[in-house]
């Protein structure tokens, strides 16, 4: 299983935050409300929708920083072919590409 997440420039400044957690619970809603980004695919129930690390971007306008925000994908996946373990290895790629 390889990742394909879409690669961010992470400045030396920028803060990093990555929304993990399991399947279901509000990861890409929240991003979404955050970000005010409406590109960020949501599901509507408890199968899972996020299969790729995907990274958002966004200005802290009180403090001057830029803010990441990564999306991964939950775990305890509905799909019985993805394991936390394929899930955390995602997670690690893309930190170690930063």
């Amino acid at each position: 299983m390889s990742s394909k997440f879409n690669p961010v420039a992470v400045g030396q400044n920028d803060v990093v935050n990555l929304v993990m957690g399991s399947t279901g619970t509000g990861k890409s809603s929240f991003i979404q409300l955050l970000t005010n980004n409406t590109s960020v695919k949501i599901g509507n129930n408890l199968d899972s929708l996020t299969s790729e690390v995907q990274v958002f971007r966004l200005l802290d306008h009180t403090s001057g920083r830029n803010i990441v925000v990564v999306d991964t994908p939950g775990f305890d996946d509905s799909r019985s072919d993805i394991t936390d373990t394929a899930i955390l290895k995602k997670i690690t790629e893309f930190l170690l590409n930063q």
